[in-house]
């Protein structure tokens, strides 16, 4: 029979990731205290979720999610990445994570609906964020906008010194 605080465990982690974004799952085997935690307030800090679970409570849980295909990638110790807002940005975090520290690896995520391998994973860190993607459009709205003054300014300016013209023709008349 199942402990209770595991039960609870797996049905608050159920009901955590109803709205999520996406996972990720890390192996932290050698990984000191310090960089768990500096990674998790980085993590935390872009809007993300971490949770350290067992394989069996995480497999559990995915399957309450209908999450499948990630069982074969759940051996050794299971570091869970999560979000309910923008995955990819968490994605860029914990790729530079790894990149800093050897020791994390990658063994998994979860993302529309589709289980990724490491490669996929780093490679869906590559894709720019919500953010990014807001602040490309922005930008290319600005610069739209700021073209398109630009050219009225220069039909008035052009208007006026026509206008100017037709005047001092009048007055040399």
């Amino acid at each position: 029979m199942p402990k209770q605080w595991k039960i609870d465990l797996v049905e608050n982690m159920v009901q955590e990731l109803a709205q999520m974004d996406g996972l990720v799952v890390l192996n932290f085997s050698g990984v000191t205290v310090k960089e768990m935690e500096d990674l998790r307030r980085q993590i935390e800090k872009n809007g993300g979720k971490v949770k350290v679970m067992k394989n069996r409570l995480l497999q559990k849980v995915l399957e309450a999610r209908n999450v499948t295909g990630i069982k074969e990638y759940l051996k050794g110790m299971s570091f869970v990445v999560y979000s309910d807002k923008d995955i990819l940005s968490i994605l860029k975090v914990v790729v530079d994570a790894i990149k800093d520290n050897e020791k994390l690896a990658l063994k998994v995520g979860y993302l529309d609906g589709q289980v990724m391998d490491a490669q996929g994973v780093k490679e869906m860190s590559k894709v720019p964020s919500r953010k990014e993607l807001l602040a490309m459009i922005a930008g290319g709205i600005n610069g739209v906008v700021g073209n398109f003054a630009g050219a009225l300014n220069a039909i008035l300016t052009t208007f006026v010194g026509t206008i100017e013209a037709l005047e001092k023709k009048q007055e040399g008349k």
